[in-house]
């Protein structure tokens, strides 16, 4: 579909995740551990023995659970829509409530089975020839359909006004590139589990047993290829790996099994002088990749693709199947509740429009002015510290400033009519999965015809509804959604200390991310710009060196921290608490203790061991814990508040303390 068409690996939004944190009691809660040696623990260790990971996810923590709640909440108002007993206000909502409508109707969708997914399945395996391929390539890249290229607008990141277009490569069928190396057991398991799920789906589309066992395993030969061109994690998280402005015509030059020049005319009807390519490796390589003799083995894995994101649109058997296996994967065991299941596609679905009813339904004005208030603060508080930051130059010092101060602020959520975005409307006389595919073919079309529109800069990255907060470098914009804006992380009702320590930290955060390893290279409109001198940015990436050490091998859930992965975050999370904290310092009646605990609070979580292991091999965020513990004892006023002293599992050397900004 659209959404996962888009090259996520040019598209860099540094947001943070609030992962695997929980609500609870707030305080020191757990006697026996001191704050001395374990501030994670000592705050959280009694919720952590008592709670438990529901069977239908796999974690549990505060955003899970405000995020559960902001769900609850809107599936409950649109029920009551859907029953009559009140009315939808926007023509948006009146064409959300007739897609909720269709994806709960489970009679419908079981008696329709797989017979929507037929055709598209169909025109797969219809390509005989590479020209049969050329011939449809343009319609079905329209289509929605995921194809070996993957071609998409976005911001050009050197000329942030203006949208260029990107070429990279597909994302594989199932996670990691590591999943396909001989040495791993663990990536043999998981493709096993997926192998034997692709077959059972196959089958439901009327295969037999042999011809369903051939797709599956050409599918997976093809996304083996694919794997030894994908980037891992850590290479993704660094822009230089991505960011590469081609000539069109070296482009082409590598290409001449896959016509570009007309699927240039066709989606955006120029072919540009410049195009960006993420994956330079394997455009090189293209022809070798995309021919004849791979011809067979593509159309498998463009089948499962297909047919695998049918599945959530489709009868609750195929449903079932594909949930089963990633279920398995995940630890996870009992399927979410189907009402639920409805209620998330429709809300995926209409995303933004979603957003704009809870925003305007559920964020209220006071608490928007005292968040606002609270940024001012926080971004003083940053100023005063760069132009003390005595290890930089005055020059590059006057241009952290000038990024600062030219940051864009966007609080609850938009305030603009997204009337220039195409409508969605919905069919009742189509099925659900048909109404999807138009759909996505009509964002599709708007998404191209994007390519000759200037950027709009004001526009949000997320919804209001969601619990986050992001900061996007080609705008130089920090977003926090009125989602995240309540208990534990801000409130009303909650002390400064406590406020500062939950929101005011991740404020700080995402302030932070204009100026970690990443964020840095951009300059204060949103352009890869290098504004370092020489010797300013040689003192900074030694001092972000020390941050990568200082979490680097750390052993965890059975494997061990990449500092590499890892050093965005941690040094927007290091950022983010000393500014925090000087705010918080200044407050009335400054509390320290209630600003560390909530710290604490607001990373505590459990998840299944399975996702911990993805997530070390994945997140570029370090676990709760880690972030907790580890930034805390970076603070000389985290040792004065609990009297932490040489021998306490908290110390750590003041010559080993890290701090970047």
């Amino acid at each position: 579909m659209y959404n996962k068409n888009k090259i996520k690996s040019i598209v860099i939004i540094l947001a943070l995740s609030i992962l695997l944190v929980a609500c609870g009691d707030k305080g020191i809660q757990k006697a026996e551990v001191r704050p001395q040696d374990d501030l994670y623990e000592a705050v959280n260790g009694q919720w952590m023995e008592k709670v438990e990971i529901p069977p239908t996810t796999t974690s549990v923590g505060v955003t899970e659970d405000i995020q559960d709640k902001i769900a609850s909440t809107l599936k409950s108002d649109f029920d009551k829509m859907l029953e009559g007993k009140t009315k939808p206000e926007s023509s948006d909502l009146k064409e959300f409530l007739k897609y909720y409508k269709l994806a709960s109707d489970y009679e419908r969708r079981n008696k329709d089975g797989e017979k929507p997914v037929l055709k598209r399945l169909s025109k797969i395996e219809n390509l005989k020839s590479l020209d049969d391929l050329n011939k449809n390539y343009s319609e079905m890249l329209l289509d929605g359909y995921v194809l070996p290229t993957i071609i998409s607008v976005d911001t050009d990141m050197e000329k942030s006004d203006t949208n260029s277009l990107y070429f990279g490569m597909p994302g594989l069928l199932k996670g990691e590139k590591s999943y396909y190396e001989e040495t791993s057991k663990r990536g043999k398991e998981i493709l096993d589990i997926y192998r034997k799920s692709f077959v059972e789906m196959i089958k439901l589309t009327g295969k037999s047993e042999s011809d369903a066992k051939k797709i599956a395993e050409q599918a997976i030969e093809f996304d083996k290829l694919l794997s030894t061109y994908a980037k891992s994690s850590e290479e993704s998280s660094n822009i230089d790996n991505s960011y590469n402005p081609i000539s069109t015509k070296e482009l082409l030059k590598d290409s001449e099994n896959i016509d570009i020049n007309n699927i240039l005319l066709s989606t955006i009807g120029v072919v540009p002088e410049k195009v960006i390519v993420a994956d330079l490796e394997y455009y090189r390589d293209l022809d070798k990749i995309i021919s004849e003799e791979n011809l067979d083995l593509i159309k498998s894995w463009m089948y499962i693709l297909a047919l695998e994101e049918s599945t959530p649109y489709l009868s609750k058997n195929l449903e079932n199947i594909a949930s089963k296996a990633a279920m398995e994967v995940a630890g996870i065991s009992e399927a979410e509740d189907p009402e639920f299941r409805a209620y998330s596609l429709a809300g995926e679905a209409f995303y933004d429009e979603i957003g704009q009813y809870y925003g305007k339904t559920y964020f209220g004005e006071e608490a928007k002015k005292d968040v606002e208030t609270m940024v001012d603060e926080l971004i003083k508080i940053y100023g005063k510290r760069i132009k003390n930051a005595d290890w930089l130059t005055e020059e590059t010092r006057n241009e952290a400033i000038k990024k600062l101060n030219s940051m864009t602020i966007q609080i609850g959520y938009p305030d603009y009519d997204n009337s220039k975005d195409e409508k969605l409307t919905v069919d009742e006389n189509l099925s659900l999965y048909e109404n999807t595919l138009n759909m996505s073919r009509e964002n599709n079309k708007l998404l191209f015809s994007s390519y000759s529109e200037p950027v709009d800069r004001d526009k949000w990255i997320t919804g209001a509804q969601e619990v986050n907060a992001f900061y996007m470098p080609t705008t130089n914009t920090i977003t926090f959604p009125a989602g995240i804006l309540q208990a534990p992380f801000y409130s009303i009702d909650q002390t400064p200390s406590q406020n500062y320590g939950g929101i005011g930290a991740i404020i700080g955060h995402e302030i932070s991310h204009a100026f970690d390893p990443e964020g840095s290279k951009y300059d204060e409109k949103g352009n890869l710009n290098n504004w370092w001198t020489p010797e300013d940015y040689a003192a900074f990436k030694e001092r972000t060196e020390a941050a990568v050490k200082q979490f680097d091998g750390i052993e965890y859930a059975g494997g061990k921290i990449n500092g590499k992965l890892t050093i965005t975050e941690n040094v927007a999370d290091t950022g983010g608490l000393i500014v925090a904290l000087e705010a918080a310092k200044e407050s009335k009646d400054a509390n320290l203790e209630e600003f560390f605990e909530n710290w604490a609070m607001s990373w505590r979580g459990k998840a299944t061991p399975e996702t911990e292991e993805i997530m070390l091999l994945t997140d570029t965020h370090a676990p709760g814990k880690l972030r907790t513990n580890i930034q805390v004892s970076n603070l000389e006023d985290f040792y004065k508040t609990f009297d932490v002293k040489k021998g306490d599992g908290m110390y750590i050397a003041p010559e080993n303390r890290v701090v970047v900004w």
